[in-house]
């Protein structure tokens, strides 16, 4: 991503921009030196011995001159990698300070579906628990109720306490199937509600989260080519 190069060119940068302006003023002091000579202009101011203008102390004095072009140039390009590298430095900071403000969101929203997780969990263990109590009652409901049927009784349960047992589990059964009912539907409700923020949290919460951290991030790109454009554009001049 251009994102990734403008961060990891901050270093290279920095280094490019040192080396291109000491190589271009050592050029240029070098040529300098040389074009500031005495002997150089008395021979130039002397010099009859070719009358095409082609002399090798003009050659010489336009290698000197070209040299300290090049030595310009270089200066230039060092100017602007250091023009580069102080537009990338807060570029940089900026995407730590975004990142930041985007990861506490995100650890909000993380936070929020787990308690929703947590909800859903307890929602289901109780109607675990309620289901159990349930389906016991009922099969001791219908055990009874087989038993009656069969007129299968002992000296310690008449029919009549068969009967009364009977009636007794047939309403605890309907208050175990009713609570039973109750903390179904509520682990219902909580596991379409997590399934509802999870879609949230993917689909929307998590895309909008990264677009705005690259979009501010991203928002210097121009600035950043056209710099970029103008190195090898100095270098020509």
């Amino acid at each position: 991503m251009l994102l990734c190069s403008e961060l990891l060119a901050i270093l290279y940068c920095k280094q490019r921009a040192a080396i291109e302006r000491d190589y271009g003023q050592a050029l240029q002091k070098l040529a300098s030196g040389f074009l500031s000579k005495k002997e150089l202009a008395c021979a130039l101011s002397t010099d009859e011995e070719y009358t095409n203008g082609y002399s090798i102390w003009r050659v010489w004095r336009t290698l000197l001159e070209e040299s300290n072009n090049l030595a310009l140039s270089r200066i230039r390009a060092g100017d602007a990698q250091q023009r580069l590298h102080n537009e990338l430095k807060p570029l940089k900071l900026q995407r730590i300070s975004v990142s930041k403000r985007v990861f506490e969101q995100l650890r909000i929203l993380q936070g929020d579906l787990a308690a929703c997780v947590q909800e859903m969990a307890k929602s289901h263990k109780v109607y675990a628990e309620e289901e159990k109590q349930a389906q016991e009652t009922r099969m001791k409901a219908m055990a009874t109720e087989e038993k009656i049927r069969r007129r299968s009784s002992n000296l310690f349960h008449s029919m009549a306490q068969l009967h009364r047992n009977y009636e007794k589990l047939l309403i605890r059964r309907q208050v175990y199937d009713s609570r039973s009912a109750t903390a179904r539907n509520e682990y219902l409700f909580q596991l379409a509600a997590i399934n509802a923020h999870l879609k949230h949290y993917f689909n929307k919460d998590l895309p909008t989260l990264a677009k705005m951290k690259e979009f501010r991030c991203l928002e210097r790109p121009p600035d950043f080519a056209n710099t970029v454009i103008s190195i090898p554009e100095s270098l020509s001049d």
